[in-house]
């Protein structure tokens, strides 16, 4: 089984080198909570200098990903769900207008 890592400021100040001799094959990285540049980690840098200067492959990401991808999901279900009800009102009222102006074939039921 390969060996990892997740860290983030929360870990402090990290012996990159007593990582690797701990057996650690690989570090997943925080790069911030958010795409803000304010909100990079703090020790983001520091520890991927860590990783690259002792051969441990490294990786990053940012939390705030999944919520984002949701937030777009959801607005853009909306839109769709919007274009539809509107593409349906639309439809119904050019029938309307149809029917009105006797333009389409409609027979009232008696």
């Amino acid at each position: 089984m390969t060996k990892g890592i997740d860290v983030s400021v929360h870990q402090g100040d990290i012996d990159w080198k007593k990582v690797k001799s701990d057996g650690v094959e690989f570090a997943i990285l925080r790069a911030g909570y958010g795409w803000a540049l304010s909100q990079k980690d703090a020790q983001f840098e520091k520890n991927y200098a860590g990783c690259k200067a002792n051969g441990i492959p490294v990786g990053a990401y940012t939390p705030e990903e999944r919520k984002q991808r949701r937030a777009l999901n959801l607005f853009f279900s909306i839109v769709i769900f919007a274009i539809i009800w509107v593409s349906i009102l639309l439809a119904a009222a050019i029938v309307a207008l149809l029917i009105r102006f006797g333009v389409y074939p409609y027979h009232e039921v008696a």
